[in-house]
């Protein structure tokens, strides 16, 4: 999975690898104390990790390729 830090705990946020979009609970984005919790929960979301690196659960043409390996 994608991962980036943030704060001053250094949470982990997971971000898709073909938009700007993030993991979020709600409204917020959802923050991790490791990775083994933020691969669980972005599994749990439909998120998957590809040859095209982390791909969030957009339907759109773009995410569907890179699911599915073919070539955007």
């Amino acid at each position: 999975m994608s991962y980036r830090t943030v704060g001053a705990d250094q949470e982990l946020v997971v971000d898709c690898d073909i938009c700007p979009e993030s993991l979020e609970d709600g409204d917020w984005v959802s923050r991790f104390a490791t990775e083994a919790e933020a691969a669980e929960q972005a599994d749990a979301a439909g998120w998957v990790e590809t040859d095209a690196g982390t791909v969030c659960s957009r339907e759109n043409l773009p995410h569907r390729q890179a699911r599915t390996g073919q070539a955007a």
